[in-house]
């Protein structure tokens, strides 16, 4: 399309840029509109059946045999038949009898519900404030009106009009590649609209729909849509920092654009060096090459380094420090003992700022007993935060969220090992059977949590290869494997090989909900007789229906009857739920859960015609299963407050070799729940941080 335009031709008391926007926009808007005109009546033309209609009266013709038909029934239904020739005009006119047919009655499909397959829960939060379409609306016995209620309005209100994105796209391609105008410079026009435009110029949203071949001349595809990037020159670090963004660095994640954790993600702080010249020098074995750092030799003549060059080198040493010359010189394909060169002079000029020592009390035993408080044992009245990255000392004074939602600090935070507020991990190692932290005697699981891959060194829950940790199942996936198989409940879960007392089943995962969608999607969950509604902590719950694994087809039993339970755990900052084995379990045994008396409060075993008879009489699961979890309807705790009863005392492979006096005070603290119990350094060793629960507390670290 050609558009000449001049600044003679703009409209009145318009800038030109904004006549030049307005011109081109009507011009492909005219054009698209009389193109696909033209391109609809093929299309429509081309659904048409190809018929060979003849008026030869030498053709045979349709007849009908009447002496060998059946006699017809006079109240029998009859069809009439227009024949029409090429010209369009009348050709003949006759009727055809209807003729009876008994055949098998068709059983329709069993109901169903889809489910989108995940491997992690996706971060919903709350539903969106319009409504996509209204449920059940042709059910007289579903109050959709009510269901109504919940969102402000329809989808369909303000849904995209996809013509007048392709007209946009177009529109700005002309714009930017004929006339030189900048993408900034066609938003403040405000010609189009600026969000549309903005949404189809990112790389996700220019390639996230097809488009019809149109201008005809240069159709638009993918690769020649418009596209502003999110940096302005293409240097290394300009690019390593923008995917920095999306990449989680959780523990638990490791991947970009993860579904979990909401967000731009914070950019990870430069890696200090750990070696110094002289041992980086001594692990070298053998040179490089005839110009290897080692050597000291350099060539006639130096090498050409441009701007991206030297990005490239300082951005890998500022995440990978001790690399070696000779690596160096691979990457950015320049000679070693150049890329010693200036990699000397690059840290010489990375002066760190003299920082303020961080305030901590020379001992944690010289704290005052109820000086700290520490709310994540109990997911009840917990939600996790994300890591501490702040200077200075973990309290309210530098706004450490840690210390504002009375947390621990983990191994992912960037404060000091030392930090007050340090989780101090465990210390287990392998017992005779080469297992380690399944009990009460390691401190993460007695807090809940599973083992911290960056404090817990000695029981390898860092190695995802081992399993001999086993309070890092969860972080690990060690799943077990099973099939989805129709029960006498409907559909259920069913063992693919054995289990045994303690093991990990699979996780719960479904989509991360707030109450405010938990109580918007109950009610049309009550209507269909199915609810997979698990609460996660005090401000998330988890829903299995929409998106989840094969754990939503456990399905109910009762007290003892039930071979697995749902545990709520805080794994690496995160808290997550895994079902885990009450009893071993024998492969092709169905898995069955106990949901819970809360659940069949809610919902009354009689609509449930699903479950067993006996889920009406439910028991209440024991006081020693303190961090079992139930699904429920909405995030509320079913379990009455226990009373606190006090721990065994915690014994470990290594003896404390100092005397029994420090053994006794540690076991008259813990039977007062008063303060944490974490050891400085040559204490006893299989001891770790632990502080329980107040008077006014149930005790439950995951009651659900």
């Amino acid at each position: 399309m050609d558009i000449d335009f001049t600044p003679e031709q703009a409209h009145p008391n318009i800038d030109p840029t904004t006549s030049l926007v307005l011109d081109t926009f009507r011009s492909c808007w005219e054009s698209f509109y009389g193109w696909k005109q033209t391109h609809d009546v093929e299309n429509l033309s081309s659904l048409m059946r190809d018929v060979d209609i003849t008026d030869d009266p030498a053709s045979p013709q349709p007849t009908l045999d009447i002496e060998n038909s059946k006699p017809q029934d006079p109240y029998a239904p009859t069809f009439s038949v227009a024949e029409y020739n090429s010209d369009g005009e009348p050709a003949e006119n006759y009727t055809l009898n209807s003729e009876d047919f008994e055949i098998e009655p068709i059983q329709p499909h069993p109901n169903y519900a889809s489910c989108t397959p995940i491997s992690r829960s996706i971060i919903v939060g709350d539903d969106s404030n319009y409504m996509p379409f209204i449920p059940y609306s042709d059910d007289p016995e579903f109050n959709y009106e009510a269901q109504i209620e919940h969102y402000g309005y329809f989808a369909w209100q303000i849904l995209p009009d996809p013509d007048l994105e392709v007209i946009c796209v177009q529109t700005v391609k002309y714009l930017m590649n004929d006339h030189g105008l900048a993408l900034q410079q066609i938003i403040d026009t405000k010609v189009m609209p600026p969000d549309l435009i903005g949404k189809m110029t990112t790389y996700l949203g220019a390639r996230r729909r097809d488009y019809p071949e149109w201008p005809p001349e240069d159709p638009l595809h993918a690769p020649n849509v418009p596209y502003e990037p999110p940096y302005a020159d293409p240097l290394p670090s300009q690019i390593l920092d923008d995917l920095l963004l999306y990449f989680c660095s959780n523990r638990n994640c490791l991947h970009s654009y993860c579904t979990v954790h909401s967000g731009e993600m914070e950019l990870p702080p430069p890696i200090p060096p750990t070696l110094t010249n002289e041992a980086l020098n001594n692990s070298v074995t053998e040179p490089c090459s005839k110009y290897c750092f080692i050597l000291g030799r350099h060539s006639n003549t130096l090498s050409y380094w441009s701007e991206e060059d030297t990005d490239l080198l300082y951005t890998t040493l500022k995440y990978a420090p001790d690399s070696l010359p000779c690596d160096l010189a691979v990457i950015v394909c320049k000679p070693c003992k150049e890329v010693a060169t200036r990699r000397r002079g690059w840290f010489a000029s990375q002066t760190q700022p003299p920082q303020a020592p961080l305030i901590q009390p020379k001992s944690r035993k010289n704290m005052a007993v109820n000086q700290l408080q520490f709310q994540d044992f109990d997911s009840d009245n917990f939600t996790p935060n994300y890591p501490c990255s702040h200077p200075g000392p973990c309290d309210a004074s530098t706004s450490c969220p840690c210390a504002l939602n009375s947390a621990h600090c983990i191994g992912a935070c960037k404060c000091s090992k030392k930090c007050i507020r340090k989780w101090r991990g465990c210390m287990c190692t392998k017992s005779r059977s080469n297992k380690t932290c399944g009990t009460d005697r390691c401190p993460c699981f007695r807090a809940h949590r599973e083992c911290d891959p960056d404090i817990c060194a000695k029981c390898e829950a860092r190695d995802p290869t081992s399993d001999v940790c086993k309070n890092a199942a969860i972080q690990h996936m060690r799943h077990k494997r099973g099939v989805v198989y129709r029960s006498k409940w409907g559909l259920g879960f069913y063992l693919a090989e054995p289990v045994h007392d303690g093991d990990l089943i699979t996780e719960y995962i479904g989509d991360l909900i707030y109450d405010a969608t938990v109580r918007s999607r109950d009610q049309v969950g009550a209507h269909v007789n199915r609810q997979y509604v698990f609460n996660l902590n005090s401000t998330l719950s988890i829903d299995g229906g929409p998106a989840g694994n094969e754990s939503r087809y456990i399905n109910h039993a009762p007290g003892d009857q039930a071979n697995v339970r749902a545990y709520v755990r805080l794994v690496n900052g995160e808290h997550r739920i895994g079902i885990f084995a009450v009893k071993d379990v024998a492969p092709g045994s169905e898995l069955l859960i106990d949901y819970g008396s809360d659940f069949f409060h809610n919902h009354p075993a009689s609509t449930f015609g699903s479950l067993p008879s006996t889920s009406q009489t439910v028991t209440q699961p024991t006081p020693a299963a303190t961090d079992i979890v139930s699904p429920q309807v909405l995030s509320l705790s079913f379990f009455q407050p226990q009373q606190p009863q006090s721990p065994t005392p915690q014994g470990g492979i290594r003896r404390n070799t100092k005397g029994k006096g420090k053994a006794k005070e540690r076991a008259r603290k813990r039977r007062r729940y008063l303060t944490d119990l974490s050891l400085e350094d040559g204490d006893d060793g299989d001891d770790g941080e632990y502080k329980g629960p107040s008077d006014e507390g149930s005790g439950s670290g995951s009651d659900l």
